[in-house]
């Protein structure tokens, strides 16, 4: 007999194999069918069948223990076990009977009976039955969205998650196709195994404010083995109608005088969610195409520095279905008419710097249009070119003054606000401070001395 042949006589019997490797842990020694016990080992005093109950182990030994020695010899006429699995039975002490499952075992999940007819010469008056369940039942341990979870979003992916392996390992393309999942209402869409206990689908035509029953049924096999023994429930409810985003939004300044107002929705709505929206100017908004973003344009001139408030109230009904259910406020306030919030150096100083002149505005300005307004006493223009630096917040001039001299800065009027609102001119006037006499002795082992004069 060649290497090959062994080989295969071996997985031929490898059930059998690991039937008597096991009995042989339990036991020490396997008494076969109609021989008598010749190992003593600790027996239950009264009659027990074991195991009961749930999370039995898949090879786990089922043993009967009975009060008094039997007659029969012959283990298998002692007891059952429904439905019928394929084992050995034994004899795992005088009044101890025992069947061991052959490999793989009982099937993951699955209820058996152990069925005792009446042994009065044992010490059993009448018939006993038991039942046990074997561990790793096929359950549903997650799913996302979860049972009852609301404002579920439209992009969102749906994942369930099983106790144990469904999907065999294996390639994308050869994935199994079976429905997993069913929605109430119908979803269209794509499903696939992340892996092989953990399935994805993927819809394309969620609903905003719908309540979906999900559904896996019953029946549903492992890879390996056991079944899927209930079907499995759940529901979740898609985003109702509500505001995304309101611009301008809250405490915004500087808004213009022509300020457009826009209300985004997370999905599109019955046009009577119009009448929902108010502002303190008697216009109403229109909607965009698909009526999810509702714009208001004041019909005349805002006012200036004017805080206007827009409130969108609950209660605005969907295109689809469901009502917002939390009312939305926002605030604004209108920019002021341009104007110049302070210099440097400030006007009627006496004592200025000597380097730079600056004038901040109290609004947003348009820096292209401050480009050669500003003139300074004792400059001309060709003086100042390349010194101008304008800004939205301010123009700053970097030239040096001389001490002890009155400078005039006049902005001329014409530069415009972001806006485009005009500023008219502005004028001040500074002088700048007379240098501060110091001396400094020259030293050995110190820099050089400079001596400045009054003058």
């Amino acid at each position: 007999m060649n290497a090959a042949t062994i080989l295969n006589a071996l997985r031929a019997y490898r059930p059998a194999i690991s039937t008597v490797l096991v009995l042989a842990l339990l036991a020490g020694l396997v008494q076969t069918v109609g021989r008598a016990p010749s190992v003593s080992i600790a027996e239950p005093p009264a009659f027990t069948i074991f195991p009961q109950g749930g999370d039995a182990a898949r090879l786990g030994p089922v043993t009967v223990t009975f009060a008094k020695t039997p007659d029969e010899r012959a283990p298998d006429q002692l007891f059952q076990v429904v439905p019928e699995t394929k084992g050995t039975f034994a004899w795992l002490g005088a009044r101890t009977a025992l069947f061991q499952p052959d490999f793989p075992g009982f099937v993951r999940g699955l209820t058996y009976t152990v069925s005792v007819p009446a042994r009065p010469d044992a010490g059993l008056s009448s018939a006993v039955t038991k039942k046990f369940t074997v561990t790793g039942q096929l359950a549903i341990q997650q799913v996302i969205p979860g049972d009852g979870d609301t404002e579920v979003p439209l992009g969102a992916q749906i994942f369930v998650q099983f106790s144990r392996s469904v999907a065999p390992l294996t390639t994308l393309s050869a994935q199994r196709t079976d429905p997993i999942v069913t929605f109430e209402p119908a979803l269209h869409g794509s499903g696939e195994w992340l892996n092989t206990s953990i399935y994805r689908f993927l819809p394309s035509d969620l609903a905003p404010a719908t309540t979906y029953h999900l559904k896996i049924a019953k029946g549903l096999t492992s890879a390996a083995d056991g079944v899927l023994q209930e079907d499995f429930n759940a529901t979740f409810t898609t985003v109702l109608p509500a505001v995304d985003s309101i611009q301008p939004d809250t405490n915004w300044i500087y808004c213009g005088p022509w300020q457009q107002v826009d209300v985004t929705f997370n999905q599109p709505m019955d046009p009577s969610a119009q009448a929902g929206f108010s502002i303190q100017v008697a216009d109403t908004g229109k909607w965009n195409g698909d009526r999810t973003v509702l714009s208001w344009n004041p019909s005349q001139r805002l006012g200036v520095q004017t805080r206007y408030k827009v409130t969108l109230e609950k209660g605005l009904k969907g295109a689809h279905a469901g009502v917002s259910v939390n009312p939305r406020t926002s605030t604004f306030v209108t920019v002021a008419a341009p104007s110049v919030s302070n210099t440097q150096p400030a006007n009627g100083d006496k004592n200025a710097n000597r380097y730079g002149v600056r004038i901040n505005f109290a609004t947003p300005m348009d820096p292209t249009t401050l480009e050669g307004k500003v003139r300074i006493s004792g400059f001309s223009a060709a003086d100042l070119e390349g010194s101008f630096y304008p800004s939205e917040s301010g123009v700053s001039v970097g030239v040096s003054l001389k001490s002890s001299t009155t400078y005039t800065v006049t902005l001329l009027p014409g530069a415009t606000d972001r806006y485009g609102q005009a500023m008219g001119g502005y004028e001040f006037s500074f002088t700048t401070g007379a240098p501060t006499p110091s001396v400094s002795l020259a030293l050995p082992g110190y820099s050089s001395a400079a001596v400045y004069s009054a003058t």
